[in-house]
């Protein structure tokens, strides 16, 4: 097995993430939120990097919020993976524990809508809207 490393482990949960995706697990305000944490992450100069309504630190805000959307997908019935791709990830969810500046409990991530003021809210694989 190789070594669990931060970026191996951020493309694994991106790759997770459009996967579940076209499996149906998200609804289309999670899919939003799920895309700036992605997008976060890509190299291209291009794309716009969300700063997370200014977090401290923007790149947890994005790992947590990918962790999320992999938890969730794991719940649903359309599940993509299987059993050794789940035992993966639970791996990749143990190293960001174990991590300095480690997300210790991704259940509630906040993201703000950039075109109005409505707020997103994940919540232990739930999306609510206000």
């Amino acid at each position: 097995m190789e070594t669990i490393t931060k970026e191996n482990s951020i493309a694994l949960l991106t790759n997770s993430i459009h996967l579940a995706q076209k499996g149906g697990c998200f609804l289309l305000s999670e899919a939003a939120t799920l895309k700036k944490a992605v997008d976060f992450f890509n190299p291209d100069p291009k794309v716009t990097k969300s700063d997370f309504n200014k977090a401290k630190n923007p790149e947890l805000v994005a790992v947590s919020l990918l962790l999320q959307g992999a938890q969730k997908a794991q719940a649903h019935k359309n599940c993509p993976w299987d059993l050794n791709d789940a035992s993966l990830l639970w791996d990749v969810v143990e190293f960001w524990a174990k991590s300095d500046g480690a997300v210790t409990n991704p259940e509630k991530i906040e993201d703000e809508g950039e075109e109005d003021d409505a707020k997103i809210t994940l919540t232990k694989g739930k999306s609510r809207r206000e």
